[in-house]
């Protein structure tokens, strides 16, 4: 896991460790989910994405058209 996780998901005390403990239930489900068993070594692929056309985050109904 990368140390600043935590602080680009801003939740909790942005720490790497709440991330960690506050995400470690629900991996363990999903791994339940699919027949394996999470373990804290288990390899976890996380995506990040970036705004590419800011404009379609307006929340008008019309934000497509804008």
């Amino acid at each position: 896991m990368v140390v600043g996780l935590g602080n680009k998901k801003g939740k909790g005390d942005r720490s790497l460790t709440w991330w960690q403990d506050s995400h470690r239930e629900i991996f363990t489900q999903w791994f339940k989910d699919a027949a394996l068993t999470f373990k804290e070594d288990s390899l976890i692929v996380l995506e990040e994405f970036r705004c590419v056309y800011p404009h379609l985050t307006n929340k008008s109904k019309n934000a497509i058209m804008d």
